[in-house]
């Protein structure tokens, strides 16, 4: 869904009766905030512009007071959007560089010259209307209020693909790029010379930017340990960008994150036995490797609203006629919730990282355990394992697991 940037003061809210109080703590005051008014016309545009776009606030103020502009904005019947607060023009430039990154934005609205600096900014169209007394007819006249339908996917040509990487990439020639496979992203087979990659869209709304940055860093720490993966691919002329990896693309459906890997190795191996042994140690090292280098990621922990309420929340709608059946759901997923509620913080804290591997005393040439771990009775299975006397096999070739492309291609972690 498009975006529309909304500006607070002096465009939606009228806050003259607080001009007098400018430069004291009173202007800012919550019992002042809540005195303000919405300009004419206002909340009821707003609403209609609801319908058809996503919308963000932003306004001239400090930012602790974003909770109470947001009360401010909800209680005076303006619809819900996320709200983003700058004290000067500088700020609030920065703020709207960072949320480009986030939003596709159709249209800004403003009362002031500076608001259409923002504007210029996001490459949106711009509105300026009067200070405190803005015509709204002049939005509805210009700015489609009808609703489209709206587009849950869409596939990239892959010749348009093919023009993004030459711009973006130092890859060998000829260049070939095909439509490969699909799931929790879009996956295009890239022929370099003889050399084979894979491109990466995510699907929008999944995960930000952050999140597919953290991401490549784990990748990369985990090829530099000697872990086989696909690792990232430096875009050209991204020397000191702390972006080198992920690039956007605009669809339709809102943006979409792009990452460039090697194909991983492969040594395919017949022998069942050794292809179990080998994945896992291949865990066994990952699980070392989050260890000692103590990873932390952005994302949501794993928690009661992400298992069961998030879930339910999206099946609801297909359910609305069948309420029966949505009440049976949301009943049989009520028991686990009340059961595992009390264990999650110990399983997966609020900054997750991922859990340690056994400390081992000494390893033999190939890198595995040849004894317990310190004060270990056997407990752990590998520890038990060499207690009783078991040989570790010498490693064979990591196997490649048939008839799958997870192999080739890592997902989000």
């Amino acid at each position: 869904m498009e975006a529309v940037l909304i500006f607070i003061d002096g465009t939606i809210c009228d806050m003259r009766h607080r001009i007098p109080a400018m430069g004291t703590e009173k202007f800012f005051s919550e019992e002042n905030l809540a005195k303000d008014k919405p300009t004419q016309g206002s909340v009821e545009c707003l609403n209609e512009l609801a319908e058809v776009y996503e919308l963000v606030y932003i306004g001239a103020r400090p930012d602790i007071y974003t909770d109470a502009t947001h009360k401010w904005l909800l209680d005076a019947g303006f619809p819900e959007g996320k709200v983003y607060l700058g004290s000067s023009q500088q700020e609030r430039l920065d703020i709207v560089k960072e949320l480009k990154k986030r939003f596709v934005f159709r249209a800004g609205i403003g009362d002031r010259w500076d608001d259409n600096e923002l504007h210029l900014e996001l490459g949106c169209q711009s509105f300026i209307l009067k200070e405190w007394s803005p015509d709204w007819d002049v939005v509805r006249k210009h700015l489609e209020m009808k609703l489209a339908p709206r587009v849950r996917y869409s596939q990239f040509n892959a010749e348009d693909i093919k023009k993004e990487l030459l711009q973006r990439y130092e890859l060998e020639q000829p260049l070939s790029c095909r439509f490969y496979d699909f799931g929790m992203n879009d996956i295009y087979l890239i022929r370099a010379g003889n050399t084979n990659y894979y491109l990466r869209i995510s699907l929008a709304g999944i995960h930000q930017r952050i999140d597919y940055l953290e991401e490549m860093n784990i990748i990369k720490t985990l090829a530099e340990r000697g872990i086989r993966a696909a690792v990232p691919v430096k875009m050209a002329h991204a020397a000191g960008s702390d972006n080198p990896f992920v690039w956007e693309l605009a669809a339709p459906e809102g943006i979409r994150y792009a990452a460039l890997f090697t194909e991983a190795p492969k040594q395919p191996s017949e022998d069942n036995e050794s292809c179990a042994f080998h994945l896992g140690r291949m865990l066994a090292m990952l699980h070392r490797t989050a260890d000692e280098e103590n990873f932390r990621v952005s994302r949501e922990p794993i928690d009661m609203r992400q298992l069961t309420e998030k879930p339910l929340a999206g099946i609801r709608p297909y359910l609305e006629n069948r309420p029966a059946d949505y009440r049976c759901l949301k009943e049989g997923a009520a028991p686990p919730s009340s059961r595992a509620a009390p264990l999650l913080p110990a399983i997966w804290p609020q900054n997750p990282v991922l859990p340690p591997f056994p400390a081992f005393q000494g390893e033999n040439k190939y890198g595995y355990p040849q004894s317990p771990c310190a004060g270990c009775e056997g407990s752990h299975p590998a520890c038990a394992g060499l207690k009783n006397g078991r040989t570790i096999p010498a490693p064979v070739p990591v196997p490649r697991i048939h008839g799958s492309t997870s192999h080739k291609l890592p997902h989000p972690p």
